[in-house]
């Protein structure tokens, strides 16, 4: 069995080299952004399935499970 979903290209900078790597789950992906980030990396950033590059901010607010926690954390 194959899997069909499009993967999310996590990128970022370390001096002249430019690291990349490939996560088939969102939350995976933010995960590592968020890793590297904190490891020092430099303009950290996702491309989902549709192309669109986005910074670690600008991803995690497309990501279902903070919007859905947002949203409990309003009807309190």
């Amino acid at each position: 069995m194959s899997y069909c979903a499009q993967p999310f290209i996590v990128l970022a900078e370390m001096g002249t080299e430019l690291l990349r790597q490939t996560r088939h789950q969102a939350a995976s992906a933010m995960c590592l952004a968020d890793d590297w980030a904190e490891a020092g990396y430099r303009n950290v950033r996702i491309v989902n399935g549709a192309g669109a590059e986005q910074d670690r901010r600008q991803f995690r607010e497309t990501l279902t499970l903070v919007k859905q926690a947002r949203k409990r954390a309003l009807a309190i």
